[in-house]
This record gives C-alpha cells, sequence and structure tokens, in this order.
C-alpha cells in the first residue's frame, strides 16, 4: 500500500470510529413503526445534510488558515452572543450525550445482573467506573477506551454474520404510508451521524489537502451509514412490530434499551449469544461515554483552566455530575437525552457555520468557489438546520 493510502486509511476510521457509537442502540426503538424503507430514507438525507455541513466547517478552517473547532471559529467571526452561543451548545451536547449514555449502560447493566440492583445505583456504578479513567489520567481513559473499541467491532461483526440469515424479507419490505410522527425519529438519527468533532484533529494530521480531507470525510461518515444500514437492518428484520417479545413489548417496557437487547439476544439458539449482545451494547455505550467525557472534560479544562488548575476531581464533578443527574431523574433518559443532544448538534454543526461563512464573505476572508461555499448552498443547508431544530424542538415538546 503507497504512502498516499496509508494517509487517507488511517483518518478514514477515525472519523468512522468517532461517529459509530450507542445512539445507533437507540435507533431501532425509535424508527420501527415507520419501517426499514422510511428509516432508510431518512438516514441517506440526513447524512447529506451533515455531511455538507461537515464539508462546509472544512472550508471554514481552510480560509481560516488556523484549524479550530465550531467554539473556536465562533468565538473568533461572531460576537459575543455568538461565541456564548457556541459554548453553550457544546455544554448542551456534551451533558446530554452523557446523560443518555449513563442511562443507556445503566439499563444493560440492569438486564445483565437479571434485575436484582435497581437501577439508580446501576448508573452511579456506571459513571463512577468510566468516569474515573478520566479522572486518573486521559491515557487510561484512552487504553480502555482502545480495548473496549475493539471488543465492540469484534462483538458487532459476529453479531452481524449470526443474525443475517435470521432476516425476514417481509418485515424489511413493509411499506408505511408516510406520517408526520415518522418525523419524530429524526433527532436520534440526526444525533447519530455527527463526525464535526473529528474535524479538527483531521486536518491537524492532514494538512490543508482539500481533495485529501473531502476523501477522508465522505469515506469515512459513508461507513457509519452504512453500519447504521445494516444494524436496522438486522433489528427492523428480525424483532416483529406487534406481538411476543416484540417493538410493542419494548415501547411498553420501562427499560426500553434493556428489554430490546434480551430481545435481540434470544434471536439465536445459543445461550452464549444473549451473552455476546449485552457485551456488545454494553461496549458501544462505554466506549461513546469515555470520548464524550473526555471531550467535555478537556473543554472545561481549557475554560476552567485557571480556576481549577490541575484539579481533575473538580473537573470531573463538573463534567460528571450534571449528566448523571439527568441520568437519575428524567424518566426514559436514553432517548430523551438523544433527542435533546439534537438540539445542541444542529446550532453547533449547521446553522453556527452558516452564519460564521456569512461573516467571512462580508469580510471577504472566504470565496464562494466550493460547493458547499456558494450562497444559494448554504442557504439551503441553513433551511435544513432549521428544519431539523424545528422537529427536534417538537418531539421535546411532545414527548
Amino acid at each position: 500500500m503507497n504512502r498516499k493510502s496509508t494517509n487517507i486509511l488511517g483518518p478514514i476510521f477515525i472519523v468512522a470510529g468517532t461517529t459509530i457509537g450507542a445512539g445507533m442502540l437507540a435507533m431501532p426503538l425509535t424508527s420501527s413503526s415507520a419501517g426499514f424503507l422510511w428509516t432508510s430514507l431518512y438516514l441517506v438525507f440526513l447524512w447529506i445534510g451533515m455531511l455538507s455541513s461537515a464539508l462546509l466547517t472544512v472550508e471554514l478552517n481552510l480560509a481560516n488558515k488556523e484549524t479550530l473547532t465550531i467554539y473556536g471559529l465562533s468565538q473568533k467571526y461572531l460576537n459575543k452572543l455568538g461565541g456564548t452561543l457556541g459554548s453553550l451548545s457544546l455544554m448542551l451536547l456534551f451533558v446530554s450525550l452523557l446523560a443518555a449514555y449513563a442511562s443507556g449502560g445503566s439499563s444493560i447493566l440492569y438486564e445483565f445482573f437479571d434485575q436484582k440492583f435497581d437501577t439508580h445505583t446501576l448508573t452511579i456504578l456506571f459513571v463512577i467506573l468510566f468516569g474515573g479513567w478520566i479522572t486518573i489520567s486521559m491515557k487510561s481513559a484512552d487504553y480502555i477506551n482502545r480495548l473496549l473499541f475493539i471488543a465492540m467491532i469484534v462483538g458487532f461483526v459476529i453479531i452481524m454474520g449470526s443474525l443475517s440469515s435470521e432476516i425476514s424479507i417481509g418485515y424489511l419490505s413493509r411499506k408505511e404510508p408516510f406520517s408526520l410522527s415518522h418525523l419524530s425519529m429524526i433527532p436520534v438519527l440526526f444525533t447519530t451521524l455527527g463526525v464535526h468533532g473529528s474535524i479538527p484533529s483531521i486536518m491537524k494530521y492532514v494538512g490543508q489537502d482539500r481533495s485529501k480531507i473531502y476523501k477522508i470525510f465522505i469515506i469515512g461518515s459513508g461507513i457509519p451509514l452504512f453500519i447504521y444500514m445494516c444494524w436496522q437492518a438486522i433489528a427492523l428484520g428480525i424483532i416483529p412490530l406487534t406481538g411476543d417479545n416484540s417493538f410493542e413489548t419494548i415501547q411498553q417496557s420501562k427499560n426500553a434499551l434493556g428489554t430490546f437487547v434480551a430481545i435481540l439476544g434470544t434471536q439465536s439458539s445459543s445461550t452464549a449469544f444473549e451473552f455476546l449482545t449485552e457485551f456488545f451494547t454494553f461496549f458501544a455505550i462505554s466506549t461513546s461515554f469515555l470520548g464524550v467525557g473526555i471531550s467535555l472534560f478537556d473543554f472545561y479544562g481549557e475554560v476552567f483552566g485557571k480556576t481549577f488548575g490541575k484539579h481533575r476531581i473538580t473537573l470531573s464533578m463538573m463534567t460528571f455530575v450534571p449528566s448523571l443527574i439527568i441520568a437519575l431523574y428524567v424518566p426514559h433518559a436514553f432517548i430523551f437525552a438523544l433527542e435533546f443532544a439534537a438540539l445542541a448538534l444542529a446550532v453547533l454543526a449547521i446553522l453556527l457555520p452558516c452564519v460564521i461563512l456569512y461573516k467571512m464573505h462580508k469580510k471577504a476572508i472566504i470565496k464562494p468557489t466550493a460547493l458547499v461555499t456558494k450562497r444559494w448552498f448554504v442557504f439551503g443547508l441553513y433551511l435544513f438546520g432549521l428544519f431539523i431544530t424545528t422537529i427536534v424542538i417538537n418531539t421535546l415538546m411532545t414527548g
């Protein structure tokens, strides 16, 4: 393999690995009523929008000559209100995701221990266990995250291979008429497609090579899209909509995620398969928790470093306690927190980049040469962001 291919392959896996995580576990729970065909259509639509906004952020950094996060770009090019909005959106996004993963992790443990422990206790233990690695050091958190990620990928491949023959074409080809209720799945699907957090590190590694960066993000975001399609095919193609051990059963359960994992695990005659399914989902949630936890811990360290210095315990309390409270006291926190995260992500990933581009156009810092920087394209992307924001707010208000 030549050097050019090697340089692209590594970053592609970084983008894909950063994107794939616990959010995919919630997808079947929100999309089961719409069916596989509608869900696939929505996924492709959202993927195009998120990829476009990611490439727009790349163009902003290329014109800026210094690689920054959207938070950094908003601090530089927007007024104080815009910068504050960027900061708040980032915090809300990370806190919501951590709350979702803490809730999801405790749900898996609840089923794994045969409901012998209450979910509040398990939620606290989950946060202490994985938040503790970050509190000790970033190096320790990085190593445990690598091990869990490898285990997650191996588990996913085994599950796909074991259940692919059990898929019912009749379940997948079920044609549902369009319904506005389908839109309620958009926040969760949208959240699972966020590749934007990896943009700064990829650009610092690759440099100012536009063509190479574009390939990395197109392929790197396309891999999760393909995996999500496969995951949806497995879940929606095996579990019936109604009846015993169905999505109807899952929706009526107080522990929806845990019930979903338990039902999925019974689809194979092997007793070891149920154990494997629980571990795969637990690894997916744990790696996501560690990744987001590290990001929020670093953000607080950057913002409050002068105040707290190297007091890692203080920064850890700021990082994990708000999310823990949400996970403990908000009903169905796993889905709710993912939906709420979509609101912050829509602002950070779509609306703010569009506004920053407008400011850079006015200052003649960037020229609308690339497709994603043309005014008509950015206006359409901005409308896409408003559409997502409206759907998320409506979903949150209607419960």
